[in-house]
């Protein structure tokens, strides 16, 4: 944090919460203007790189035909409230970056010519968890579940590897 240039700064968030969990947020403003350029969102987690968790988001350009990262969040944790913290850091950090809400799709009306549509996640229960929560406590018009329904999908790739996981063990498939 302290070799950054601080007229725009990459590490925005570094906190210890009271729960003992802690979380590094990364996001440079131009990737918060890249957010609410976003048709969709892609939430990762990664592993292999690092010593403790790294939740990434990622944003897919259909125009440019190419994934870019707007944010990364380091963590000890990746359960709901991991989660929830991690989304409400990096949305409260792109709010704060542009001035105005994030678009999210399904709050959002259809004529907005840019919105978040969707996100796609993983199938780990305290990704959509967390979105849940995050949602809810922030547009307490729906609850989490309505939230979830509206504008989260799960990856195909995943999917399908579950779908695989789940014939290996022998599991009826519904016939």
């Amino acid at each position: 944090m302290t070799h950054q240039d601080l007229t725009n700064p990459y590490v925005r968030v570094a906190t210890m919460y009271p729960d003992g969990q802690f979380m590094i947020a990364c996001q440079f403003k131009e990737q918060s203007r890249l957010l609410f350029e976003a048709d969709e969102i892609h939430i990762d987690k990664t592993f292999k790189r690092t010593n403790c968790r790294e939740l990434e988001i990622n944003i897919y350009s259909h125009e440019a035909r190419h994934i870019g990262t707007i944010a990364r969040v380091f963590t000890d944790s990746e359960n709901e409230l991991g989660y929830y913290r991690a989304i409400n850091l990096i949305s409260d950090i792109a709010e704060e970056d542009m001035g105005a809400h994030i678009p999210w799709g399904h709050l959002t009306p259809e004529s907005t010519s840019r919105r978040v549509k969707a996100i796609l996640v993983d199938e780990h229960g305290g990704q959509a968890k967390g979105l849940g929560r995050y949602f809810a406590e922030k547009y307490p018009s729906r609850d989490a579940s309505q939230h979830l329904l509206e504008i989260v999908k799960t990856c195909r790739v995943h999917y399908e590897r579950s779908i695989h996981k789940l014939e290996g063990k022998n599991v009826p498939n519904g016939k």
